[in-house]
């Protein structure tokens, strides 16, 4: 079996401040005991493993990394300040362009202070003769993150407390009686904006509708084109995603399910145009989008 770790990092000293965080997500967590200058966490998340917890990010007031490893595939961390995601680090097994894709996230995280030379040197070099057997916690040593192994937010759903207390001694469980307690696509009721049953919960959310003016209306049309006849992905290369990515990036945290909403929308053209239209909306005007779209 390989590992498959994913774990939360908050810039704080203070416990207090990762045990109101996950208070106010709401959900089941466990702060692991560390001597690092970020505090880690696990929060209970069934459905998302792997990826950021809206629900978590949207509380956050500070800064923020989240933590994905899988040894087989690579590793993912992604930075957030307050409920903004700053960057993401992407090492992936077999990606050609690597070096060349981490050069705008470091520098960005150079920009606010967040990494320094020396740092973002290092994270460059990992690129450079990627082991992905070996890059998570080498990631998670150049960051200065405790690598906390064979953990997932999963496992929280799975493993008892008696077994977290053995493994992690001092580790505080928070909100421990909502263990399981997340809303599941089971106990969705199909609705406007969803009408199938048993569907991710996250497609029952509601689509805000808000007015756009004729220039983004313009976008939007160019937006459903890209989706409708590209699809963000490249099957020749097997290379894929980037919109979506770059939505989840740009939206406020607690609509980032729109840009979750959107790949499971093949083959409905009106509800397609109308996430499009909301996702467009809420990220507003600075973002530049002629590279993505890939001339559509």
């Amino acid at each position: 079996m390989s590992e498959f770790s994913d774990s939360y990092h908050l810039s704080t000293s203070n416990i207090k401040d990762v045990k109101l965080l996950i208070r106010q997500s709401d959900r089941y967590g466990v702060v692991i005991p560390s001597s690092t200058k970020y505090i880690p966490f696990i929060l209970e998340g069934l459905e998302e493993v792997g990826g950021s917890i809206d629900q978590l990010v949207q509380h956050n007031t500070k800064l923020l990394i989240h933590y994905a490893f899988a040894e087989d595939h690579g590793c993912w961390i992604n930075f957030f300040d307050k409920d903004r995601e700053l960057a993401c680090l992407s090492y992936q097994a077999g990606d050609n362009q690597l070096f060349k894709k981490l050069a705008a996230p470091l520098d960005n995280l150079l920009s606010r202070a967040i990494i320094n030379e020396s740092t973002a040197s290092s994270l460059q070099e990992l690129a450079t003769d990627l082991v992905v057997e070996e890059i998570g916690p080498k990631i998670a040593g150049v960051l200065g993150l405790q690598h906390v192994s064979w953990l997932s937010c999963a496992d929280l759903t799975y493993q008892s407390k008696k077994d977290l207390q053995k493994r992690f001694p001092g580790a505080e469980f928070i909100n421990f009686s909502k263990r399981g307690q997340i809303q599941t696509s089971a106990q969705c009721i199909p609705n406007e904006w969803c009408s199938e049953p048993d569907q991710p919960s996250f497609m029952y959310l509601p689509v805000p509708s808000l007015q756009l003016t004729v220039e983004e209306e313009a976008m939007v049309n160019r937006h459903f084109q890209y989706w409708t006849k590209f699809g963000d992905y490249n099957n020749e290369t097997q290379e894929g995603f980037w919109m979506y990515e770059h939505y989840r990036k740009y939206l406020p945290s607690r609509y980032r399910y729109l840009s979750n909403r959107l790949m499971n929308l093949y083959g409905q053209p009106t509800k397609l145009l109308e996430t499009l239209g909301a996702i467009i909306k809420l990220i507003g005007t600075n973002v530049n989008w002629e590279e993505d779209l890939r001339g559509f």
